[in-house]
């Protein structure tokens, strides 16, 4: 499970200066590191999971999988693997930018 602090992390590293967030018609979204050396590419889910950190700011992993229940209509350990992996990738992803 990610940690508070973690969480907070990734919402400072999300909102920073150096990251761009667009989201597209569709409901996706691009994250672009600014220094040009990571491009990522949010399916709606994806995106979800982001405005969940940056707008509603999720206070930790739990009320982001409360989230994905409550707007997709999945199985808490469905979403509870799913926003577990995100954020990994997440961490590894803004890590390297």
């Amino acid at each position: 499970m990610t940690s508070v602090n973690d969480i907070d992390r990734l919402r400072g590293l999300l909102g920073s200066e150096r990251i761009n967030i667009t989201r597209l018609a569709d409901g996706s979204a691009v994250v672009l590191d600014l220094s040009g050396t990571q491009v990522l590419t949010l399916n709606r889910t994806g995106a979800y999971l982001v405005d969940q950190l940056l707008v509603h700011q999720a206070s930790d992993e739990q009320a982001m999988v409360q989230a994905m229940i409550n707007r997709f209509e999945v199985e808490p350990t469905v979403a509870a693997a799913d926003v577990a992996e995100f954020l990994a990738q997440l961490a590894s992803l803004l890590q390297q930018a």
